[in-house]
């Protein structure tokens, strides 16, 4: 996207499905990259398409609408990479990224570099291919005349001062030591380990200096128990959780209800339905 919001100035689809589902979120224009080579009858099908022309079918006319042989291409360029087909294949996003840099005129070096930083003692043909197919997708973009235009995308004017990186997690922890110190209680949380908010809890025990006391436990049940436990002998009690972890700790929660018991209880949402997924976006 050029700005922050919704909806997409260029989409990137390795499928039909995919170009179906977020074909509301284009804006009126966008450009619209598609995988040809994913343009199957048996993935159309699966999509939910009535006919073999999705372009035509999600009335995408209007559209800057590029239709490149993504994997294929890249396979071709990795073709004496040594990697397998499967390993090949994964490399397509970074072809499609290698587009975008093109578009917005954009620099390939911090992408390359975190590939390095990523895979490159691991496994160096790795990081070598996603930089080669980076490459071969800017090349392609750039040799093609199905790029109308390009954008260029100005860094923002900030005044010279002092700015604070700092994610939710984090700044809910340093939250949580701020209502300690005000309310004149010490601090305690007591959590088991769940994604993702495992942050507060490691971000809590860097806080011995200001009297924090914190517990990793071995379930979500015995983290809430120790808060209730804590609150009673007169601390600042607090759990953390996310998804089924709060599940687990309905019981104990009614616990702390019935014995009028204060507690905090920190549930970081998850993305995703029923339960969440806590590393990937949903699928």
């Amino acid at each position: 996207q050029l700005n922050p919001g919704d909806f997409c100035d260029v989409l990137i689809a390795m499928n039909p499905a995919a170009l179906k589902a977020n074909r509301k979120w284009l804006k009126p224009g966008a450009t619209v990259i598609l995988d040809e080579d994913s343009i199957t009858e048996e993935h159309l099908r699966k999509a939910g398409f009535a006919t073999l022309d999705p372009i035509r079918e999600l009335n995408l006319e209007d559209f800057n609408v590029v239709v490149p042989n993504i994997t294929e291409m890249t396979k071709a360029a990795l073709a004496d990479s040594g990697l397998d087909n499967k390993a090949m294949v994964k490399c397509k996003n970074m072809f499609a990224l290698g587009i975008c840099f093109y578009l917005y005129n954009r620099p390939e070096d911090h992408a390359k570099h975190y590939l390095d930083s990523k895979f490159a003692k691991k496994n160096p043909a790795i990081a070598e291919a996603n930089k080669r197919a980076i490459d071969a997708g800017y090349n392609y973009a750039a040799n093609t005349h199905q790029f109308a235009n390009t954008y260029t995308v100005a860094s923002g004017q900030m005044e010279k001062g002092t700015y604070r990186s700092i994610s939710g997690n984090v700044a809910t922890a340093w939250g949580l030591c701020a209502a300690s110190e005000k309310s004149g209680l010490p601090l305690f949380c007591g959590s088991y380990p769940i994604t993702p908010a495992t942050v507060i809890l490691e971000e809590l025990a860097k806080r011995k200096d200001l009297g924090v006391k914190t517990v990793q436990a071995e379930d979500e049940i015995a983290g809430i128990c120790t808060a209730i436990g804590a609150s009673f002998a007169g601390n600042f009690a607090v759990t953390t959780t996310s998804g089924p972890g709060l599940s687990l700790k309905s019981e104990a929660l009614g616990l702390a209800v019935m014995t009028e018991l204060p507690l905090v209880v920190v549930d970081v949402q998850r993305g995703g339905p029923s339960t969440g997924l806590p590393t990937k976006t949903e699928q």
